[in-house]
């Protein structure tokens, strides 16, 4: 059958002519429409052509207003009309879900006998603090702070952390006191696609303990056969940005703890802080290389510390199942100063001992306080 045309075949407006319109093309497919429709046919119009010249001209506006009589009423082209978004669909980009905070999982180490060599006083017992390694993860991948010390202990981290199901991407040391690295070369056995990171005046710290003859048979002395004959020494880490799938843990260079170059681990998301041995919780605190005016530095770099308004400050020596509070800040700074203040008035190291034991008597790890004591009198004489 062949294409019919339209009705109106001219077209009249306000007397000038136009031009007939074309016949409208067909085109036809073999595409079928339906089963009772074999083929399908599709339109092609043609616009009719305006004639321009002598006599034609435009139509006039009516007097009464509106429209031109006589034309067809405009419409916008679908290609050029504006579609109104919902107001809904200009808020999906402002409330897509941001990243989960980090976690922040602690394992604890706990209070330990050891073989001291040293002469040691009335009741004293010779143990070693307890300790902490924290995992600090997301959905996918993790880092771990700090090592410890012992075969043991490293063993006992990666079987804790892998339960986690994290991949484990380094393992960042806190400051250079061994007992947080020397668990490094054990644990990186665990963990082979992780590497050992230290911020440089840590790392710096660190190999001089691993070179030193005399600190080195300090702690094989200790614990014969329970750490490895070739200690793996952190790598230096050139940035304070650690990434953590896709978000970052700030390393922090506070100074003074219970040594000097002493760094920290913040991690905003999660509001919380892995403060090493800047910061003790419920356990005496190590003293040995701190004088009174590293004293007051110390406490300088716990205000640094309280500046980042954690709601989680992890201690690098903390007793077993005890809160990761900030209230542990304060409390260490009380720490400090009592010593201070009972080692200004002399006295033998059994009196500066006995006196800590009545201010803070309900922490752990009295040898330290023992440690602490007789390393004060030694700087006194």
């Amino acid at each position: 059958m062949a294409p019919s045309l339209t009705s109106m075949e001219t077209a009249t407006t306000s007397g000038c002519r136009s031009s007939p319109m074309r016949a409208r093309s067909t085109e036809r497919s073999s595409l079928p429409l339906s089963a009772s429709s074999p083929t399908w046919s599709r339109l092609r119009p043609e616009i009719p052509q305006l004639r321009r010249g002598p006599g034609c001209s435009f139509p006039r506006r009516s007097k009464v207003g509106g429209a031109l009589r006589g034309t067809p009423t405009p419409t916008r082209s679908l290609s050029t009309r504006r579609v109104r978004r919902s107001p809904s669909c200009k808020r999906r980009k402002a409330l897509a879900p941001e990243p989960s905070p980090l976690s922040v999982d602690v394992y604890v180490a706990p209070m330990r006998p050891y073989v001291c060599p040293d002469q040691l006083g009335e009741g004293e017992v010779a143990t070693w603090a307890p300790s902490s390694s924290t995992l600090i993860s997301g959905p996918a991948e993790g880092i771990l702070i700090d090592a410890l010390l012992t075969f043991e202990n490293a063993d006992q981290i990666a079987a804790w952390a892998k339960n986690f199901g994290k991949k484990i991407t380094g393992v960042y040391i806190t400051h250079g006191h061994s007992d947080h690295w020397l668990g490094l070369a054990r644990l990186l056995q665990h963990f082979p696609e992780a590497r050992g990171y230290a911020a440089p005046e840590v790392a710096a710290r660190a190999t001089w303990e691993a070179e030193f003859n005399k600190t080195s048979k300090y702690w094989t002395s200790r614990f014969p056969g329970e750490l490895p004959e070739t200690p793996v020494v952190p790598e230096v880490l050139n940035t304070d940005e650690i990434p953590v799938d896709s978000q970052v843990v700030n390393l922090i260079h506070v100074g003074q703890g219970d040594i000097e170059g002493s760094t920290i681990f913040h991690v905003p998301s999660a509001a919380a802080v892995v403060c090493g041995d800047v910061v003790y919780n419920n356990v005496h605190m190590m003293m040995y290389e701190a004088n009174e005016a590293k004293r007051e530095a110390w406490i300088a770099s716990i205000d640094a510390v309280a500046a980042l308004n954690a709601k989680t400050v992890v201690a690098g020596h903390k007793s077993v199942g005890a809160a990761d509070l900030p209230e542990n800040l304060a409390a260490s700074q009380r720490y400090l100063r009592d010593f201070s203040t009972l080692a200004k008035k002399g006295g033998t190291v059994e009196d500066l001992v006995h006196g800590m034991l009545e201010l803070h008597g309900e922490r752990d790890q009295p040898h330290t306080l023992w440690i602490s004591a007789r390393a004060e009198v030694v700087r006194r004489a």
